[in-house]
């Protein structure tokens, strides 16, 4: 990270960051074609990292994506503000926060695994746990990003 002063490394900070973010977008590549989609999301914190959670219909361009190549890459953002710089545009900035990561998109078939990432994903959404049925489970695509790599940063002045 070339702004080591607006780094963010500490895990209960990188936390409230995702904690705030209802979007994340999702970098997918296959033959060089790079394709990015805003997706809802759910998370857990395990081992130091979290594992994120979406789903969808079950076919579509992401899955596809994925099924070719399960290597993405992720971005949340938040915190948006514009600094003012008085008189001096070159004296204005913007403060925000940013987590990006990069990790596999792994395809979930344990109906109780999807069960227990769906809730999660609601729980973030909503600030509501919910329980889903058999039949319910079985109409979506659920995937979880494990994570290898990520960072964070913020500038709020």
């Amino acid at each position: 990270m070339r702004r080591k002063d607006r780094e963010v490394t500490d895990q209960n900070q990188i936390r409230e960051m995702i904690d705030q973010c209802k979007v994340m977008r999702l970098a997918m590549s296959v033959q060089n074609t790079p394709y990015v989609i805003p997706l809802n999301f759910g998370y857990q914190w395990e081992e130091g990292r979290p594992i994120f959670c979406f789903h969808g219909a079950k076919e579509g361009k992401k899955w596809d994506m994925i099924r070719v190549n399960p290597r993405v890459a992720f971005e949340l953002d938040g915190g948006h503000a514009l600094i003012s710089g008085g008189d001096c545009p070159c004296e204005y900035g913007y403060g925000f926060f940013s987590v990006v990561g990069e990790g596999t998109a792994v395809a979930v078939a344990d109906p109780e695994e999807k069960k227990t990432l769906l809730s999660r994903l609601m729980l973030h959404q909503t600030g509501r746990m919910f329980s889903f049925t058999d039949a319910q489970v079985e109409s979506v695509f659920v995937c979880k990003i494990q994570v290898h790599h990520i960072s964070a940063k913020a500038h709020m002045e």
